[in-house]
């Protein structure tokens, strides 16, 4: 059996205490429809593991997370971005950029009501884009660039925080965010 590939992996606490989708849910699922709709394959466990039909959860999150060449990590407090599976996931993913496994894989981090500054190490030194009018399309800009430039091989910039009144351009895939 082939392994499904994804060009993107979303990261999210999807239940908080209350057993209710949290808001970073509702995050990654935007993101999600946004980043498939420009025709990128991507990973959302509420979406993929039901399509997949698998209910080996830390197997499946794994492979993907193997197939994925970029994690958004996705949070609306520290303590979202730092709760055990989202941190297993983006700290795994992370790891195997720095260990060479993943040498062009590349991390974002998508944040609504978290300062940059309270962000865990390794998502502050990511690209981090602040939710709001236009993010959405600054993020696909960025993914898309990133993906690109992985199959040709090119080498992108990297830039530190990307707030919501950066652009308020609509993202395709011939767009550049530079």
């Amino acid at each position: 059996m082939t392994k499904q590939q994804y060009d993107v992996f979303i990261s999210f606490k999807n239940l908080g205490t209350d057993g209710k989708p949290t808001r970073d849910s509702e995050l990654g699922a935007e993101i999600y429809r946004t980043l498939s709709d420009r025709g990128l394959t991507v990973f959302l466990s509420n979406v993929s593991l039901e399509k997949l039909g698998i209910d080996q959860y830390k197997k499946a999150i794994d492979d993907a997370l193997d197939a994925a060449s970029t994690l958004v990590a996705v949070g609306t407090s520290r303590s979202n971005l730092d709760s055990d599976w989202v941190r297993y996931e983006w700290d795994s993913f992370y790891n195997d950029i720095l260990s060479g496994v993943k040498p062009k894989g590349r991390v974002f981090a998508y944040v609504e009501g978290v300062d940059i500054s309270v962000l865990p190490r390794a998502l502050r030194q990511s690209q981090t884009f602040t939710h709001g009018p236009g993010s959405l399309d600054q993020l696909c800009k960025f993914i898309l660039n990133s993906v690109e430039k992985r199959s040709t091989g090119e080498h992108s910039g990297t830039f530190k925080h990307i707030s919501a009144a950066s652009s308020s351009a609509s993202c395709s895939a011939t767009e550049s965010p530079w």
